[in-house]
């Protein structure tokens, strides 16, 4: 094994070679400054060749040269599972990754606004640690955004966590556990009662991204409360369900919000139904032309989880909405699309709704309701076996007054 060392550089100019085992021993102690032997010691190069550093050593020692820009272990040299691992942060500025970022802003963003601002307050006051706390909020922030998988939080958490979110007020992100208790903490200068209050719903709002297409309204209200899984994900992104959503909105009051969520729940499962037959339908709005009509019909069958031996529907009232459904998707998608005067797909979209007048109330709405009458007369059957009917209590209830009469009688 080939045996490493480091170049160090003691505060007072000083350069020297130590082993690299040492350093990394003393890493953490290095960092806070805690360390006795190696007090502000910086690493400058690791090299395997002793002799190379020592020349350099001695040649940096001659010159008393005190460099500006440090190079120090990297916490990838250490590996992510290492115990020495250091807690990195994404600087606003540069776009890197760095572990001591106050130090970072002062060596390197010197001229920018806000770093001259917490320059100007002493070490350790409250406001220049309120600066810092805020850029650095604003840099994890960008930085979470596009790397959803692994995210950079205020408090590391245990592996296999629930997923992390933002504060709505100072971009931090938190566990799911600890956000609602950090939250009425953050707000507590803003006076509001009800401030841990849909805290998650708020920081879904800040977080997720949504079709340009869609309101404000969906944005805010509607969707931040459905559950976080595939099915949201594919309301957001999608084209034709967001313009379902703004057909939605205003027919519904603010107490029905529920029923909207509902629909686009019940739409993008049948997207995802059609996607699991046929991968090559990624958007929703292209299922609606003429010779995608038989791939239409066989995920409905699927919805209704019809049987192929007995064509027998066991959920007939999922195919009969969803069929419902997809008229209207065509009405909504031809309005599209004679707004953005796309004579084509418009045409398309007419010939697909001319397929659902004719072929569905045979194929699919005639079997599906005989199947759930039959489904409703047995449940009807089962009943009447176990619950007696309004003419036998009444009858029975007779029997017993005479019976109590007789016996009234026969005591007195």
């Amino acid at each position: 094994m080939c045996i490493r060392f480091a170049l160090i550089r003691y505060s007072n100019g000083v350069f020297d070679v130590c082993d690299e085992k040492i350093i990394k021993k003393n890493q953490r102690r290095i960092e806070k400054g805690s360390s006795k032997a190696f007090y502000n010691v910086k690493v400058i190069c690791i090299d395997g060749n002793f002799e190379a550093l020592e020349d350099l050593k001695q040649q940096l020692n001659k010159e008393k040269k005190l460099l500006i820009v440090f190079e120090r272990l990297a916490t990838k040299n250490y590996g992510t599972n290492s115990r020495y691992s250091c807690k990195q942060k994404f600087c606003i500025f540069c776009k890197t990754l760095k572990t001591n970022l106050a130090r970072h802003f002062e060596i390197c963003h010197s001229e920018e606004a806000e770093v001259r601002k917490f320059l100007s307050f002493n070490k350790g006051s409250p406001e220049r640690c309120e600066i810092i706390a805020n850029l650095r909020k604003s840099g994890n922030y960008n930085y979470n955004k596009s790397n959803k998988e692994n995210p950079i939080l205020i408090r590391r958490v245990q592996k296999g966590s629930r997923d992390s979110l933002p504060c709505p007020n100072c971009k931090g992100f938190y566990s799911q556990i600890t956000l609602s208790r950090h939250y009425a903490y953050c707000c507590k200068d803003l006076k509001d009662e009800n401030a841990s209050r849909s805290v998650l719903r708020a920081a879904r709002a800040v977080v997720s991204k949504i079709h340009p297409a869609a309101y404000l309204q969906l944005k805010e209200k509607i969707l931040p409360p459905m559950k976080q899984n595939i099915i949201l994900d594919t309301v957001k992104k999608d084209m034709l369900l967001i313009l379902i959503g703004k057909y939605l909105v205003p027919k519904y009051r603010e107490h029905q919000e529920y029923m909207i969520r509902n629909k686009l729940r019940f739409l993008a499962t049948y997207f995802l139904t059609v996607k699991k037959i046929d991968n090559n339908i990624d958007e929703f709005h292209k299922l609606f032309y003429p010779q995608h009509f038989d791939l239409a019909l066989e995920a409905v069958k699927q919805m209704g989880e019809i049987d192929n031996n007995s064509s027998v529907y066991s959920k007939s009232t999922s195919a009969l909405t969803i069929t419902h459904y997809l008229k209207i998707c065509c009405n909504i998608l031809q309005s599209h699309y004679i707004r953005g005067g796309d004579d084509g797909n418009e045409q398309a979209v007419k010939r697909f709704f001319k397929l659902l007048k004719t072929e569905v109330p045979g194929k699919i709405n005639k079997p599906a309701h005989r199947d759930l009458c039959e489904m409703k007369r047995k449940k009807m059957m089962t009943k009447r076996s176990i619950i007696p009917t309004t003419k036998n209590v009444e009858n029975f209830k007779i029997y017993i007054l005479k019976n109590a009469a007789k016996t009234y009688k026969t005591h007195d």
